[in-house]
C-alpha cells in the first residue's frame, strides 16, 4: 500500500472525532458548529471516495494474485482501517463467525486436512458464558428496567457471546496439516500458515520445558504437552496489534504431542516420496 494511503487512513477518524468534540462540547455557536459540520462531512465524503477507489483497486490486485473473493475483500477492507480499529472489527466478525459455524456443525478446516489436535480452553470460557448470559438475561427481564440496565444487559449478553466463541475455538478452529502446509489457528481469528518444506525439526515436549525467546512463538492454549516446530525459514506470526514478526521456533500446546509429531513426520515423508517420484 502507498505510504500516503497508510497515513490517510487515520484522517477520517481524526476528522470525525474533531467534529463530535466541537459540536457536543457547546464551546461554539450553533451557526459556526453547523458550518464546521458541513466542512467535516464534506471532508469525510471526499475521503470516502478516495478509500472506495483504493478498496476496489486493491481487491482487483489481490484477485489477480490468485486470492479468493472473500479473502481479497477482507484483506482490502482491513488494510484501509487503522490497525487498532481493524483488529477490533476482525475480532467482532470472528466471534459471530465461530458461533455460526458451531451451530451448523462446521469447522474452518478444509476437506482433506488432517487435524493435529487441540488445546482445551473450553471449560473456563463455558462457565463464564453461562454466568454472563444469566446476568444479562436477569437485567433485561428485571421488573424495574431502565435504559442503564438494558444497556448493561446487552453488554453482558455480548460478553457471553464472546466467551462462548472462545469456548468453541478448539473445535471450530483446529490445527491442521496437509502435504503442503501446517495451519495453526488460535484466538478467534489469528492464523499462521507454515509451508511444510520449511519445517526442519519436530519435537514433542512439555509446556514447562519451553523457554521463550524473541524468535519463538507460543500458541495460546492449555495442555500439558506441546509440539515444537523448528523452521528453516522464518514465518511471519501475527500479533495482537495486527502487525507481524518473524519467528523460527513455534510451540503448539496439544493434548497428544507424540501423535501430532508422528502425523507431521508422516506428511513430511509423504511429500519427499511424491517429489522423488512425480
Amino acid at each position: 500500500m502507498p505510504t500516503w494511503l497508510r497515513r490517510l487512513r487515520w484522517a477520517g477518524l481524526a476528522v470525525l472525532l474533531v467534529e463530535v468534540l466541537l459540536v457536543t462540547t457547546g464551546l461554539l455557536d450553533w451557526r459556526i458548529a453547523a458550518g464546521i459540520l458541513v466542512v467535516t462531512e464534506g471532508t469525510l465524503a471526499a475521503l470516502g471516495l478516495v478509500f472506495g477507489a483504493a478498496f476496489i483497486g486493491r481487491c482487483r490486485k489481490l484477485r489477480r494474485t490468485g486470492r479468493k473473493r472473500h479473502e481479497s475483500f477482507s484483506e482490502a477492507l482491513f488494510s484501509l482501517l487503522p490497525p487498532p480499529m481493524a483488529e477490533m472489527v476482525r475480532h467482532e466478525l470472528s466471534v459471530w463467525t465461530i458461533l455460526a459455524l458451531a451451530l451448523t456443525f462446521r469447522t474452518q478446516s478444509q476437506p482433506g486436512d488432517t487435524k493435529l489436535g487441540g488445546a482445551g480452553i473450553g471449560a473456563p470460557a463455558a462457565a463464564l458464558t453461562v454466568l454472563l448470559a444469566t446476568a444479562g438475561a436477569a437485567l433485561l427481564a428485571g421488573v424495574a428496567a431502565s435504559p442503564l440496565t438494558v444497556a448493561a444487559g446487552i453488554l453482558l449478553l455480548y460478553a457471553a457471546a464472546a466467551a462462548a466463541a472462545f469456548a468453541l475455538t478448539a473445535r471450530v478452529r483446529p490445527h491442521t496439516i496437509t502435504p503442503e502446509r501446517i495451519v495453526l489457528r488460535w484466538s478467534t481469528h489469528h492464523t499462521l500458515e507454515i509451508p511444510l518444506r520449511t519445517v526442519t525439526g519436530v519435537e514433542a515436549a512439555t509446556t514447562s520445558e519451553h523457554t521463550p525467546t524473541p524468535a519463538s512463538l507460543r500458541i495460546p492454549g492449555s495442555a500439558p504437552q506441546a509440539l515444537v516446530l523448528h523452521l528453516g525459514e522464518p514465518a511471519q506470526a501475527p500479533t495482537r496489534t495486527g502487525i507481524t514478526r518473524p519467528v523460527n521456533h513455534i510451540m503448539v500446546p496439544l493434548h497428544d504431542a507424540a501423535a501430532a509429531r508422528a502425523t507431521v513426520t508422516e506428511h513430511q515423508q509423504g511429500g519427499r516420496v511424491s517429489s522423488d517420484h512425480p
